[in-house]
C-alpha cells in the first residue's frame, strides 16, 4: 500500500481508524499503477448476472455454444458464493436461486432456468446493491477492527459505483479531495 499524506489530519487518528482504511484503499484501488492484485474487481454480481442473460441469449441464437455458459456460472456461483450482501438482499430466494444455478448442466435442458435465476438474481439486487453495500461499510468503518470486512466492501462498492457510471478518475480524484488534500474533509460523515 502506498503512504498516503496524512499530515494533515486530525492527531486522534485512533477514532478514525476505520475511515483512514477506507481512504488508503479507495487511494490504493483506483490509483492508475497499483499492481493488478490491489485494484478494484472489474465484475461484480449485477454485471455477471447480465453477461449471463447476453451469453443465454446469444446460445439461443445460435452463436455461442452451450459449453460457453460453463464459466459464467462458475463465476456467477462464486461471486454470489463470496457477496453475503447480495445474499441478504434475496433473502428467502437466495438457496433457492443459489441452487438452480448450482445444478445447472450443458447437457440438461435447464437452459431456461439458468438464465431465469440470473435474471432474478439481477432483478432483485441492481438498484439495492449500493445502498446495502454503502450501509455495511459505514458499520465496519465505525469499528475499526474490522479491516478485512472494510476492504471487501469497499472493493465491491467501488466496483458497484463504476459500473453504475462514475468513472474511476473522478472518484480518485474526490477521494484525494476529501482525505489527503492540504485541507482535508475528515469527518465520519462522509459515507453519509
Amino acid at each position: 500500500m502506498k503512504t498516503p499524506n496524512t499530515k494533515n489530519w486530525p492527531n486522534d487518528l485512533d477514532q478514525l481508524e476505520g475511515l483512514l482504511f477506507f481512504a488508503q484503499r479507495w487511494d490504493e484501488m483506483l490509483f492508475d499503477y497499483s499492481m493488478d492484485s490491489h485494484r478494484f474487481r472489474t465484475l461484480n454480481l449485477p454485471a455477471i448476472c447480465k453477461e449471463l442473460i447476453r451469453a443465454h441469449e446469444l446460445c439461443v441464437m445460435g452463436f455461442l455454444a452451450w459449453g460457453g455458459l460453463v464459466p459464467l456460472r462458475d463465476e456467477l456461483l462464486s461471486i454470489l458464493d463470496a457477496d453475503k450482501t447480495a445474499a441478504d438482499i434475496l433473502g428467502d430466494l437466495y438457496p433457492p436461486l443459489r441452487s438452480t444455478i448450482a445444478e445447472w448442466d450443458v447437457k440438461s435442458n435447464s437452459n431456461e432456468k439458468l438464465s431465469y435465476a440470473a435474471s432474478t438474481i439481477y432483478q432483485r439486487i441492481e438498484e439495492s446493491l449500493w445502498r446495502a453495500l454503502l450501509e455495511k461499510l459505514r458499520v465496519a468503518i465505525e469499528s475499526p477492527k474490522e479491516k478485512k470486512d472494510i476492504d471487501v466492501l469497499s472493493g465491491r462498492l467501488l466496483t458497484e459505483l463504476i459500473r453504475k457510471g462514475y468513472s474511476p478518475q473522478y472518484l480518485y480524484g474526490t477521494i484525494q479531495a476529501h482525505f489527503f488534500s492540504k485541507e482535508p474533509l475528515i469527518n465520519s460523515q462522509f459515507l453519509r
